[in-house]
């Protein structure tokens, strides 16, 4: 008794410091991916004109967006680029008084727009003016740790999720290389770990529970990753980034994150498992690159993200190989799923040639930034949509399943409720009973009582044989007691797969008449060729439920 009390008084305790972590039940709830969008005309904007039209924002599908701060206004009111002062690692107007004015502006911005909830701060990490910081130069490095200091603390109070830190080397010069002057590796690679420190202390100790999302992490280099010794490699080629990572982590506290953006992601092919493998790969081969004390704190506070690039499926010279069914959009939202798929919670989306609103006074400080006028969703119409249903796949489901009614597609179940093999239940563990309700169907047909059903199901085949890589939807509707989950399982010529993974759904919130839905969209893997609509029981005795409407479309 005294181990259940103290169960119950620690899970009241933190439900109590963290309320929104458990459901009702007191259960967790399923983390909800994200999609954040970074971009040419949203590092031109201030701010301040993010902020002045967050509603436009609303109507994008996004959660976040990276926001920056491209210039400064000293005492004289002359307006200073950071980028011209080695951006955020260098300049000296990085400061409390210059950016402590953002504040307000952006906790409004992320608390009143879901859009810009998600959103963070923006920030180089590699030289953007063609001046190399030296390892040994303790002056610049104390002034990016008192920056990283001053840019934590903004994103703390002002509502965001945490920074966005680009160490791309835009101007090859290679701050995170061990150059030929430097001292061997086995000096310079310890003094880039302690730098990390250095920077991570600094941006922790105001943002304990920050997210660094970095377009690269160790997915920069994903040689090391087929290499025998990738810790070898390493030093033989003086990459010092991960020795930076690696300091990072030493001072990273428990409730901080780092995210691999993997810019990488651009590039992978739809229906090769290719996001899929590359989280592998982030999280299992990457680890030789870690040291042994960080490892567990590598594995716990990693997430694996990913970017892709929406003017791949503008430009026609590019899209061949992006389209589906001929489709630049429908291209984008395979890709868009599979990347969300394999992502632990952020996909992030790169834009140069459009623009994500329809600014009132963008300024373009550089002739080279060829912005359109257009925005992306008037570039790639349902765009939006599409995000929102990437991140909701019931949404897209029933979207697709109305929308496959409504064009009076052929339902590919073959049978009904009541039909031959179509309900089964263990006879050795329940002796329940499946019985006709006429008229009390959800549209006023006819639908099922399953009763006392203690080990049974509901199983459906399809009318027609199904090809690899097809798209279908599903669909069934329960109201009562003892309803267990909807799932798809498969069969090859007839004979059962049961080495092949399924895709169960639980059933949604009743509607108003007590009817409750589940929906599914899947597509048939490499193997089979029969889907099979399970619908399972597992009620107590005196329960019972009615089942209804059993749907499967082909979409494409």
């Amino acid at each position: 008794m005294k181990s259940i009390v103290e169960f119950l008084t620690v899970s009241l305790a933190l439900s109590a410091i963290c309320p929104s972590a458990l459901a009702a039940d007191g259960l967790w709830e399923t983390p909800k991916k994200k999609i954040v969008a970074s971009s040419w005309d949203l590092g031109c904007a201030t701010i301040e004109e993010v902020a002045a039209q967050a509603d436009l924002f609303d109507e994008t599908g996004l959660d976040g967006v990276v926001v920056r701060v491209p210039y400064v206004t000293d005492a004289g009111g002359k307006r200073i680029r950071l980028a011209d002062e080695n951006g955020d690692l260098e300049s000296t107007h990085v400061t409390e008084a210059a950016f402590g004015r953002y504040v307000p502006i952006l906790r409004k911005m992320t608390a009143e727009h879901a859009s810009l909830k998600h959103s963070f701060l923006g920030c180089n990490w590699s030289p953007v003016n063609g001046h190399r910081i030296s390892w040994t130069n303790d002056a610049a490095w104390a002034q990016f740790a008192a920056n990283m200091k001053v840019l934590a603390s903004v994103a703390k109070r002002g509502g965001l999720v945490g920074i966005c830190a680009d160490a791309e080397d835009y101007g090859n010069i290679g701050q995170f290389w061990r150059k030929s002057f430097e001292p061997p590796f086995a000096v310079t690679g310890p003094l880039a770990r302690e730098r990390g420190r250095q920077i991570g202390r600094a941006m922790f100790g105001e943002f304990p529970e920050m997210r660094i999302l970095s377009f690269w992490f160790l997915s920069l280099n994903k040689s090391y990753a087929n290499s025998d010794d990738p810790v070898a490699v390493m030093r033989a080629e003086g990459d010092l980034w991960p020795m930076f990572i690696n300091g990072l982590l030493d001072v990273m506290p428990p409730a901080a994150r780092l995210v691999d953006g993997d810019e990488h992601g651009y590039w992978y092919r739809t229906g090769l498992f290719e996001y899929e493998r590359e989280n592998v790969r982030m999280l299992t081969r990457a680890l030789a690159l870690i040291a042994p004390e960080n490892r567990g704190k590598y594995r716990s506070q990693l997430q694996v993200g990913f970017g892709l690039y929406l003017d791949e499926y503008i430009n026609p010279k590019k899209t061949d190989y992006r389209t589906k069914n001929g489709s630049a959009v429908e291209g984008f939202r395979e890709q868009l799923g599979e990347a969300l798929y394999a992502a632990d919670e952020y996909v992030w989306l790169w834009g140069e040639k459009q623009r994500w609103i329809k600014w009132a006074n963008l300024r373009i400080p550089y002739g080279w930034m060829k912005i359109g006028k257009e925005t992306w969703e008037e570039r790639l119409p349902g765009l939006a949509q599409m995000l929102r249903e990437a991140k909701d796949p019931q949404l897209e489901a029933i979207r697709l399943l109305d929308a496959r009614r409504a064009a009076g597609a052929t339902n590919l179940v073959e049978k009904s409720l009541l039909g031959k093999g179509s309900n089964w239940q263990n006879e050795k563990r329940s002796h329940g009973t499946f019985t006709p309700l006429p008229g009390r169907g959800h549209d006023g047909g006819t639908a099922v009582l399953a009763e006392n059903v203690a080990s049974g199901c509901f199983l459906f085949g399809s009318s027609r044989k199904a090809a690899e890589g097809e798209a279908y939807v599903a669909e069934a509707y329960a109201r009562g007691d003892g309803i267990g989950t909807f799932t798809v399982r498969w069969k090859k010529d007839g004979t059962w797969n049961w080495n092949m993974p399924g895709t169960d759904a639980a059933f949604g919130a009743p509607d108003a008449k007590g009817w409750r839905r589940a929906s599914i969209k899947f597509r048939v893997p490499h193997g089979v060729n029969e889907p099979v609509l399970k619908i399972n029981l597992a009620q107590q005795e005196g329960q019972k439920a009615a089942f209804d409407r059993v749907v499967l479309y082909k979409v494409d």
